[in-house]
C-alpha cells in the first residue's frame, strides 16, 4: 500500500503505486536492466477487481474454496488467550492475495510505521508484506544492483547479505565499523577519494544493519546516523536500512534512517522473526513506490505473494494487542529477556576471557563480537579447536566483505542457558590461552600475566 494515499488507495484495494522520482532521486538510473523489464501480471492486475460488490468472476483461476480441508483456524497463546480467525478471515488466509499483503494486514503495518518511525511529512513510501525481511532484501539487491556495481557494506557485514550480493557480480566495498556502527568519517573518505577512473562507476548503494549489528552487536549512533544520511545527500547515494533488530533495543529507541528522510533515498527492511516467530517468515519492506513496487513485481514472478496463513495469524495477534498495548508490553519482555542474556554472557567473557578477547557491550540484538588477541584468523581455532571443546561460534572470516581473515568471532546469546554460557566462556578459556601462549608478543605477554594474576587471586578468594 502507497503510505502517502492511504485514504484514496482504501477505496480501491490494493491498488498499485506509481512509480515516481521525489527529491533528487531519479529511480529509474537506480534501477537494474532486470529489474525494469519486468512487467504486472495480467492475471494479478486483475485481483483487486474480484472484490468490487457486484462483480462477477470468470477471469481468476482461484480454487474454489469449498475443496479447501479447513474449517477454521485458531491458535493459543502464551498467556492462556485463545484467538480464533472469523470465517471470512479464514478464507482469505486460504485463499490466493495480494502481492503486498493481506489488505487489512497492510494498512495495519502502515499504521504503525507512521505512528512508531514518524517520517517527514510529504515522504512518499509504499509498504509490502514479505516472507521475512531476507526475501524482500534479496530482490532489492536484485532491483539495484547489476554486475560490476560497487556496493557499500559494513565490515564486517551480515552473512546473509553476502549470500545474495556475491552471485549479482557486486564489488563489495567494506567500511570499517566500532563499537558505535559504521564509521562515517571512513565512509566519507572513501566517497570523496573515489577514482572513477581506477575503481569504476561510483558507488550509489549503501546498505546497513544500524541496530544491534549482525554479527558484531552494535548500534549506530545518533551522530552518525545523521552523519550518514547527510553524506547520503551528498554523494547522492541510496540506503537500504536493514533493521531486524529494531524492536531488540536495551533502552530508549534510536530514530530510524528512514524518520530522517527527507529525499526518499531510504529502503527499510522490517521482520518479526525475533519479536513473534522465526518460522511464519514473515517481514516487510517500507520505502519508495517505484523499488518496492519492483519487488512486488519480482514475487509476482517466483511466489505470487507471502504465506496468506503466516499474514492472518499475525493480522489477528496484532488486533487482539491494539488495545491493550499488547505490542509494546510484548517487546519489553522480549527486550527484558535478551538483555539478561546479554549480561549473563559478557558477566561469564569477562570472568574466562579477560585479557585473551576483547569486546563490547551491546545496546541491541543478540550478539556481541570477540576480538582474539594474538589471533589473525580465527578460522582454524575456532573451527577446529573450540569444536573439540564443544563450543560452537562462527569465525569472523564469515562476515568480512570478501571473505578477509579475521582475528574475530560471533557468538550469540539468544537460546543458550545462562550456566551453558559460562561453560562455554570456560571452555574457549584456554583454547585462546593455548593459541595466545603459542604467538605471544610482548603485549600478550603482558596480558596473560594480569590474567595470571587475577586467576590467583580468584583461587585465593575461594579458599
Amino acid at each position: 500500500m502507497c503510505i502517502r494515499d492511504r485514504r484514496v488507495l482504501a477505496r480501491v484495494p490494493n491498488a498499485h503505486c506509481r512509480p515516481f522520482c521525489g527529491g533528487t532521486i531519479n529511480y529509474e538510473e537506480l534501477l537494474t536492466s532486470r529489474a525494469k523489464s519486468r512487467e504486472p501480471s495480467p492475471i494479478r492486475e486483475i485481483l483487486p477487481l474480484t472484490k468490487i460488490p457486484g462483480m462477477i468472476s470468470l477471469g481468476g483461476g482461484m480454487p474454489n474454496p469449498a475443496t479447501f480441508p479447513f474449517s477454521g483456524i485458531s491458535f493459543d497463546l502464551t498467556d492462556g488467550t485463545q484467538i480464533k480467525l472469523a470465517p471470512e478471515a479464514v478464507e482469505a488466509a486460504l485463499q490466493y492475495s495480494s502481492t503486498s499483503g493481506l489488505d487489512d494486514l497492510n494498512a495495519l503495518l502502515v499504521e504503525m510505521q507512521l505512528a512508531e518511525h514518524r517520517p517527514p511529512p510529504g515522504a512518499h513510501s509504499a509498504l509490502s508484506v514479505t516472507t521475512g525481511s531476507q526475501d524482500a532484501l534479496s530482490k532489492a539487491f536484485e532491483a539495484l544492483i547489476e554486475p560490476g556495481d560497487s556496493v557499500l557494506v559494513e565490515s564486517p557485514t551480515y552473512s546473509g547479505a553476502l549470500a545474495s550480493l556475491r552471485p549479482l557480480g557486486a564489488q563489495l566495498i567494506g567500511v570499517p565499523t566500532d563499537q558505535h556502527g559504521l564509521d562515517t568519517q571512513a565512509l566519507s573518505h572513501v566517497l570523496q577519494n573515489w577514482d572513477t577512473r581506477a575503481q569504476g562507476k561510483k558507488p550509489r548503494l549503501v546498505y546497513t544493519i544500524p541496530t544491534g549489528s549482525n554479527p558484531t552487536g552494535v548500534s549506530l549512533s545518533e551522530s552518525r546516523r545523521d552523519d550518514l544520511y547527510t553524506i547520503a545527500q551528498e554523494h547522492d547515494l541510496f540506503l537500504l536500512e536493514d533493521d531486524p533488530y529494531y524492536y531488540l533495543q536495551f533502552g530508549p529507541r534510536a530514530r530510524s534512517l528512514w524518520s530522517r528522510d527527507t529525499d526518499g533515498r531510504v529502503m527499510r527492511f522490517d521482520s518479526y522473526s525475533k519479536l513473534i516467530s522465526s518460522g511464519l517468515r514473515f517481514g516487510f519492506v517500507t520505502g519508495p513506490e517505484a523499488i518496492v513496487e519492483r519487488i512486488n513485481l519480482s514475487t509476482q514472478a517466483c511466489s505470487l505473494h507471502p504465506s496468506g496463513v503466516s499474514q492472518a495469524l499475525v493480522l489477528a495477534l496484532l488486533e487482539h494487542w491494539r488495545d491493550l498495548n499488547g505490542f509494546e508490553k510484548h517487546v519489553e519482555r522480549v527486550c527484558a529477556l535478551y538483555e539478561r542474556q546479554r549480561d549473563a554472557l559478557l558477566g561469564a567473557a569477562d570472568q574466562h576471557l579477560n585479557g585473551l578477547a576483547e569486546w563490547s557491550s551491546p545496546k541491541a540484538g543478540m550478539f556481541v563480537w570477540f576480538k582474539l588477541n594474538g589471533v589473525e584468523d580465527s578460522f582454524e581455532l575456532i573451527k577446529t579447536r573450540a569444536v573439540e571443546q564443544k563450543v560452537l561460534l562462527v569465525p569472523g572470516t564469515a562476515f568480512m566483505p570478501n571473505s578477509e581473515p579475521s582475528p574475530c568471532v560471533r557468538a550469540s546469546y539468544s537460546t543458550a542457558k545462562p550456566e551453558d554460557m559460562e561453560e562455554a566462556m570456560r571452555r574457549l578459556s584456554p583454547v585462546s590461552y593455548t593459541h595466545l601462549r603459542a604467538h605471544e608478543t610482548p603485549e600478550h605477554l603482558v596480558c596473560r600475566l594480569l590474567l595470571e594474576k587475577k586467576k590467583i587471586r580468584m583461587i585465593k578468594d575461594k579458599i
